[in-house]
């Protein structure tokens, strides 16, 4: 409970900062994620982030 308290602002500036430029660049970066040039960092995001958050 402390910890999502603590969390809370970043949380909420990420989100609305996320939810700013969404309009303007979601398409885009789309188009980016399905073509290869975002492989490693999908590749980076399955390996380091996922078990990180799931273990």
């Amino acid at each position: 409970m402390q910890l999502e308290a603590h969390l809370a602002p970043y949380l909420a500036s990420f989100y609305f900062t996320f939810m700013a430029f969404y309009d303007l660049f979601a398409c885009r970066l789309w188009e980016w994620w399905l073509t290869s040039g975002a492989d490693f960092l999908k590749r980076y995001l399955i390996t380091v982030l996922l078990p990180l958050y799931t273990q």
